[in-house]
């Protein structure tokens, strides 16, 4: 059985306590592409750095993980990038991502993978239903990551990061769940509860189950084809007055639609 976190081009693991020398690797070619510009961090720093991401809870909201190639064979390859999950609200269903590949590893299919297989676990494993990321406008690459991972523009805000002597856009995309699991297949019967289970209290569910109650004569009607019957159950009363003309006038409901005469 493959494993989930293991897709055609990447899989996906833990950080190891020893590092390596790709966070140094990815740190400098991100200072060229305009990112947070931090002091440099000695190699016993990243090893305690990648010492405190290794032994970090795994069932946690967020994580960081290796993103590392597969040559054919499906064979472990060479680490290629990172991915993470900055920001998780299990409350309301939100997460939020980054992932960062190599230079020299870029334009071969690795971050669109890594992404998909992350999505994937956070919408059918966490429920979560909404992943967001955010990126800078003028890094071209990075928004046409996202648009083509199936990711919508929601907003932009403006001259929102300072680096490199200036205020940076930052845009911000979205992705549902049911729009990943239309694009890319899922859970069929989850999508098809979210189109079209009504929630419990809704009217037109109390009514497929038979539950409603006249709000005229307040006593239970049979119904038939989603309509009240008329028909009165065993066991109960005429309401008082007799007719339901009568029981509208009582309690001041008009028959005429808004806007009839």
């Amino acid at each position: 059985m493959t494993s989930c976190w293991t897709g055609r081009r990447v899989r996906l693991r833990a950080v190891e306590p020893e590092g390596g020398p790709l966070p140094a690797r990815l740190s400098a070619q991100e200072e060229r592409l305009g990112d947070a510009l931090d002091p440099p961090r000695s190699a016993e720093g990243r090893t305690a750095l990648a010492g405190e991401k290794a032994a970090a809870d795994p069932t946690a909201g967020t994580h960081r993980l290796i993103i590392e190639s597969l040559p054919d064979g499906g064979a472990a390859g060479t680490a290629v990038g990172t991915i993470a999950v900055h920001r998780a609200d299990s409350r309301s269903g939100l997460f939020e991502y980054g992932t960062t590949v190599g230079a020299e590893h870029r334009r071969r299919g690795y971050a669109t993978e890594a992404v998909r297989l992350v999505l994937r676990h956070r919408f059918e494993e966490r429920r979560h239903h909404k992943a967001t990321a955010r990126v800078f406008a003028r890094n071209a690459p990075s928004p046409a990551l996202q648009r083509r991972l199936g990711l919508v523009e929601e907003g932009r805000l403006g001259r929102h990061f300072f680096v490199a002597g200036e205020h940076r856009d930052v845009v911000l995309f979205a992705l549902f769940a049911e729009q990943f699991f239309a694009r890319h297949g899922g859970p069929t019967r989850l999508r098809a509860a979210r189109r079209t289970t009504p929630h419990p209290s809704s009217r037109s569910c109390r009514r497929r189950a038979g539950t409603c109650r006249s709000p005229l004569s307040r006593v239970p009607v049979v119904l038939a084809r989603g309509r009240p019957s008329g028909k009165r159950l065993p066991g109960t009363a005429r309401p008082p007055g007799g007719s339901r003309a009568a029981a509208r006038d009582r309690v001041g409901v008009s028959s005429r639609r808004p806007g009839g005469s």
